[in-house]
């Protein structure tokens, strides 16, 4: 794998009542990003015990869910609008799709080919996190999704004869989504309680 990028992405934008409320469940979810992990990543079981071992319940999840898309011989469109229709679809919120092709095209676009057997194979790998959207569900709380998507790049190209024939693709993306309901009270509590 050639490399492996971490970053945030942008949905719709967050109701200005809600801002300083989000600020907080991201500055709590920010504490289960491990950067330095092999795989970088989010660490979803810690964070899903963090929030059920919360001494006073003001956040809490709602619906929890993952799934995986596979496209073979074809380029990243496919996955990404596959990707894409899930979130608003099944998680039902709406996401920026023009700034999450950005993130894809950057994991596809920074692959690096390396020889394996009679081919060369091109591999990559990106990571993004986002909290995507919050939005008001009574007076005294709010709902917020975070979402993961894992996408995985690997081409093939076969040689006959001196010359490239094809290129075998397989392309993934996992996408890991929660439905958190939060009270609008809720303060992310200290960092150090806390390891992914």
């Amino acid at each position: 794998m050639q490399s492996r990028s971490l970053s945030f992405f942008e949905g719709h934008q967050i109701p200005a009542e809600l801002e300083e409320n989000t600020l907080q469940v991201t500055k709590f979810a920010g504490y289960f990003l491990n950067m330095s992990g092999k795989p970088p990543g989010f660490c979803w079981d810690s964070f899903k015990d963090a929030i059920n071992h919360l001494p006073d319940a003001k956040i809490a999840f709602g619906v929890h869910d993952s799934t995986t898309f596979h496209q073979q011989n074809s380029r990243d469109t496919n996955v990404l609008d596959q990707v894409a229709h899930y979130i608003v679809n099944v998680v039902a919120v709406g996401v920026k799709k023009d700034l999450l092709k950005t993130k894809f095209d950057s994991v596809f676009e920074s692959s690096s080919y390396s020889n394996v057997c009679s081919g060369k194979v091109k591999s990559n790998s990106g990571y993004t996190y986002g909290i995507v959207f919050a939005f008001p569900s009574g007076r005294k709380i709010f709902d917020s999704v975070i979402i993961t998507i894992d996408v995985k790049t690997e081409e093939v190209k076969i040689r006959r004869y001196g010359l490239i024939s094809s290129i075998r693709g397989n392309y993934m993306a996992t996408i890991t989504a929660a439905r958190l309901t939060v009270d609008k009270t809720f303060e992310a509590p200290d960092a150090d309680r806390y390891k992914c």
